[in-house]
């Protein structure tokens, strides 16, 4: 009898211990899963900013690009203006000079009139 309590209580004993253990295992496991659970969310918002950092980079080089785009359509057109500007300076002293000559031209002929009117005279 006192041999059989023995070994019921052994028995008894055993299966605590076959709970405890398991109980702990599934403690380690539970820890286990949450540390890598944390891990993995830390790599995600590490990844989540890198493309954040990423999408602001190529965001500020889009704008750059653009600008200077900008920039060179903006220095065409002032190469245009200033052409046209001194295109037209040009024909202006050209019309000036023209008209000089025209003028002198008027001069010449109204001396040489006078000039043939005092030899005639």
């Amino acid at each position: 009898e006192s041999k059989k309590r023995a070994e019921t209580e052994k028995a008894r004993l055993e299966v605590v211990e076959a709970k405890r253990k398991a109980k702990e295992e599934e403690a380690r496991r539970k820890a286990v899963k949450a540390k890598e659970e944390v891990r993995l969310a830390e790599e995600l918002k590490r990844q989540k900013g890198q493309e954040e950092a990423k999408s602001i980079l190529e965001s500020k080089k889009r704008a750059e690009t653009e600008k200077a785009r900008l920039e060179v359509v903006e220095a065409k057109r002032k190469a245009k203006e200033e052409e046209a500007r001194r295109k037209a300076v040009k024909a202006k002293e050209e019309v000036r000079l023209a008209e000089e000559l025209k003028r002198q031209k008027g001069q010449e002929e109204a001396k040489s009139i006078l000039e043939s009117k005092k030899r005639a005279e």
